[in-house]
């Protein structure tokens, strides 16, 4: 769940291309204003055991989607300092209707 809300905030957001590996949330948000659950993903399984699918739908005009998963359980979901970008490529589904990140498990 955490991974969802991570992805949604992120779906929100522009950034630049070459963010660092380690760039947390909160630095990538800098003074925007943040809609909190507002974002349509989901997660699934993968053919792959290694991996977790990673679904959403792409609001038009959003490009350079980004994906941030929470460095512990145990966080509050605004907690945007909790949250590490993990780098993964985005994927077409559907002729780009969805798109979906492959997410490796850690």
């Amino acid at each position: 769940m955490k991974r969802i809300l991570a992805l949604g905030i992120g779906l929100l957001l522009s950034c630049s291309d070459d963010l660092p590996e380690d760039s947390y949330l909160s630095s990538f948000i800098g003074t925007k204003e943040i809609v909190v659950d507002n974002v349509i993903a989901c997660a699934a399984s993968n053919p792959n055991d290694d991996l977790v699918s990673v679904f959403l739908y792409p609001r038009p005009g959003v490009t350079n989607i980004q994906y941030f998963e929470a460095i512990d359980e145990g966080i509050e979901k605004t907690d945007f300092d909790a949250y590490q970008i993990k780098v993964s490529p985005l994927l077409d589904v559907f002729n780009g209707f969805l798109q979906k990140f492959e997410v490796a498990i850690d």
